[in-house]
């Protein structure tokens, strides 16, 4: 009997076997309740996980692809911004340009039309130079003048006058009108618009990225001169004399020649100095002359071969000075004529 309560407490298994029915219940609920509890194998792992309180992995890889989704989106959200910002930057640029490039335009045209206006009233100047061409005879009615003939050549000073002081400003306002024309066809050929069809949009027409014009044939009036095969021009004059007009090329041919006329006295003079110099070297120390000699003694220099050096060094710049001015009177000429033409 003592042994008895001592084998219960060892061996709790054993002294249930051998307990009464409703004892064995609560022996088996007091072993399960002590027992770690384990899910049933049918759940999936996400429920077995949220069962034992851990937080499942996907979930987290979720979110996380979810936040970069969103920011992903919001990164190509402000891309679009930006680039549609950009383009209209880039089309209110384009527009303010366009509208400059075709205020000028506009004004260049408005330019070449009084130019167009000009050259009419220039026509009518040139037919009534012509007509002042024409001898004034009187009729058979009134009666012939016995001073005049029927002679073409017998021509009345006060008609030449009257020719020459309007063919004068006939060529200085055509000279006007193609340094305006010029100008205007100078801006057109720089701003190279090109040839576009009416589908073309004003940014391509803008930049000029459909075409391009090609650098033109030469709008100066001398260069057309020279390339008409004038011998008598020097073709190579300077930019800056090119580019003179007619009234400005009058005033260089007057200025040339006052210098040669200038130069032409000097040499006169000095061919006087010297003949009047040999003339007293030649009548010598015998002729009385009671002056000192005040300049030092220089080499004795022949008087004839320094007469000779210095008549050949004004000969050739006379010569220059008069081919210069025969290839300025030929230039006159030629732009004379072609402005004519």
């Amino acid at each position: 009997m003592d042994g008895a309560p001592s084998a219960s407490k060892t061996s709790p298994g054993v002294a249930n076997d051998f307990a009464p029915a409703g004892n064995q219940d609560a022996a088996k609920a007091s072993t399960s309740s002590l027992a770690p509890q384990s899910p049933p194998p049918s759940l999936p792992a996400s429920l077995a996980a949220a069962s034992t309180g851990a937080s499942p992995p996907s979930d987290m890889d979720e979110d996380q692809r979810s936040s970069e989704r969103q920011l992903e989106e919001a990164e190509r959200r402000k891309a679009e911004r930006d680039r549609t910002n950009e383009r209209a930057t880039m089309e209110a640029r384009i527009a303010a340009v366009a509208k400059q490039r075709d205020a000028k335009t506009d004004r260049m045209i408005d330019r070449l039309k009084k130019g167009d206006e000009q050259l009419a009233n220039l026509l009518s100047q040139a037919a009534d130079s012509l007509s002042a061409l024409l001898p004034r005879r009187h009729s058979s009615a009134v009666g012939i003048d016995p001073g005049l003939t029927n002679d073409p050549n017998d021509l009345d000073e006060a008609d030449a006058d009257e020719f020459e002081k309007k063919a004068q400003d006939w060529f200085t306002g055509l000279n006007e009108v193609q340094t305006n024309m010029r100008a205007a066809v100078h801006h057109l050929r720089r701003s190279k618009l090109p040839p576009l069809t009416p589908n073309a949009s004003s940014v391509s027409q803008a930049s000029g990225q459909l075409g391009s014009a090609e650098r033109g044939d030469s709008l100066r009036l001398l260069d057309q001169v020279a390339q008409g095969g004038s011998s008598s021009r020097d073709t190579s004059l300077s930019t800056e004399e090119e580019s003179l007009s007619v009234s400005a090329l009058r005033l260089e041919e007057q200025g040339w020649k006052g210098l040669s006329k200038a130069l032409g006295e000097i040499h006169t003079q000095r061919q006087v100095e010297s003949a009047g110099g040999q003339a007293s070297s030649r009548s010598g120390p015998g002729t009385g002359s009671s002056t000192p000699l005040t300049r030092p003694i220089s080499p004795v220099v022949d008087p004839r071969a320094a007469e000779a050096d210095q008549q050949m060094r004004i000969q050739g710049t006379a010569g220059k000075i008069l081919s210069h001015l025969a290839t300025s009177d030929a230039r006159l000429l030629d732009a004379l004529l072609k402005s004519g033409a």
